[in-house]
């Protein structure tokens, strides 16, 4: 244990702490003393720098306005100067040479109204290539500010167009779409969640009213009626629940970030399988892996969300004693994994393979209604896969069954 006494060890911090701030003071110092000498040495420029800053800062007027009267007064100095000191030259010049007075006066007021005119012209020209160019580089500013204005919450297809300039306005013009896509994104997912949800819960909704008020008037008198009104209230009431909880998931599947692990794909797959053999003792539930392992580096939670998505569907649409395979195959010449859910239940018309992954569509409604679905499950799985970058194939044939196949990129990193 050190016996280096606590009131030693403070002072030296302290003067450690106070060493380092006069080292900050003294650098500070030197920094501020560069800078005065190099203002008192451009002087000009320094000043001319200030009064810029200062009158864009506080004049409120048109940039193109802003940079001709700034231009304008600059160039004016220096054509001012250079009249001046052309006439003191010439003055002098010709006083030395011996002229005649009146006659090098007469030619220096002519030279002075000269260089006054030529001035004015050079002036005015200056001014007009100023506004010339100005307007020209300024014109893709203005067509961006006019698109924005045209984009609201009510229309933000909008987009602002190709910017022909191969300079900081093409990459601003860039930036702001990819922005743009992101909020449209995120109202089209806020505007589908509200949707969603308005749609799809006012059956459960209606059915808690319509047993609370059967309770109201019947359920104190008649023990049967309070038993089925709440029990049904309780399904209805853990519907909610579900329906609430994969349209969440839904809307924040577009921003979510993967978090992705190395794990073994065939093992997860083969515990799945164990897992729907306990819960569904009325199907042959099988897995098929031709590998002794299959390591890949995903998203290991949504990737086995998608694959439940797939199998609870051929459950509920596959009658008692009937079979589910789930298949694992490494395609190397690909570089793909494909997992495959086959089952042979009531299968799918070839009319309805287009909609089976919209939201709250069922293949058959009453069956999915009694089971308690809200027909998101494929919705959330394509949309999963389709996150992974990965696609999903249905092949299927009317009382034959189905197989739903995915196919994902394999990610070894």
């Amino acid at each position: 244990m050190s016996t280096y006494p606590a009131k030693e060890l403070v002072e030296d911090t302290i003067d450690e702490i106070k060493k380092e701030q006069k080292e900050r003071r003294v650098k500070s110092k030197k920094k501020f003393g560069l800078i005065l000498a190099l203002k008192i040495l451009f002087f000009p420029f320094f000043f001319i720098y200030f009064i810029v800053v200062k009158f864009n800062r506080f004049f409120k007027l048109r940039l193109t306005t802003k940079m001709i009267i700034i231009f304008t007064v600059g160039f004016s100095h220096i054509i001012a100067f250079f009249i001046i000191f052309n006439i003191l030259f010439t003055r002098n010049f010709l006083n030395n040479a011996g002229f005649d007075p009146y006659e090098y006066m007469s030619f220096l007021t002519w030279l002075t109204y000269v260089n006054i005119i030529l001035g004015g012209v050079f002036v005015a020209l200056f001014i007009g290539l100023v506004l010339a160019v100005s307007t020209m580089m300024l014109r893709p500013i203005r067509k961006i500010s006019k698109k924005i204005d045209s984009i609201t919450t009510e229309n933000l297809s909008e987009r602002i167009g190709t910017i022909d300039t191969q300079d900081e306005l093409m990459d601003l013009t860039a930036k702001i779409n990819k922005m743009l896509d992101e909020i449209e994104d995120v109202f089209k997912r806020q505007n589908n969640f509200i949707g969603d949800a308005s749609h799809e819960l006012k059956t459960p909704l209606a059915v808690i009213s319509g047993y609370a008020s059967m309770l109201n008037r019947w359920g104190s008198e008649k023990p049967d009626v309070l038993e089925e009104g709440i029990g049904n209230i309780q399904k209805e009431s853990d519907n909610m629940k579900r329906i609430l909880e994969q349209l969440l998931l839904l809307a924040r599947l577009g921003s979510m970030n993967m978090s992705k692990t190395e794990f073994d794909l065939k093992q997860e797959l083969l515990s799945l399988m164990y897992d729907y053999r306990m819960l569904s003792e009325n199907h042959e539930i099988n897995f098929v892996c031709n590998h002794s392992e299959v390591f890949v580096t995903l998203d290991k939670e949504l990737l086995l969300l998608s694959v439940r998505a797939f199998v609870d569907n051929a459950i509920k649409y596959t009658p008692t004693g009937g079979n589910i395979s789930i298949n694992c195959e490494i395609k190397e010449e690909d570089e793909k994994i494909a997992i495959s859910v086959k089952d042979t239940g009531i299968g799918i018309a070839k009319e309805e393979l287009s909609k089976i992954f919209d939201r709250f569509y069922r293949v058959d409604k009453v069956r999915g209604r009694e089971d308690g679905s809200a027909g998101l499950g494929l919705a959330i799985a394509k949309q999963i896969v389709t996150m992974m970058g990965g696609v999903i194939h249905v092949y299927s044939t009317p009382n034959s069954g189905s197989n739903f196949m995915l196919e994902l990129p394999i990610d070894r990193e």
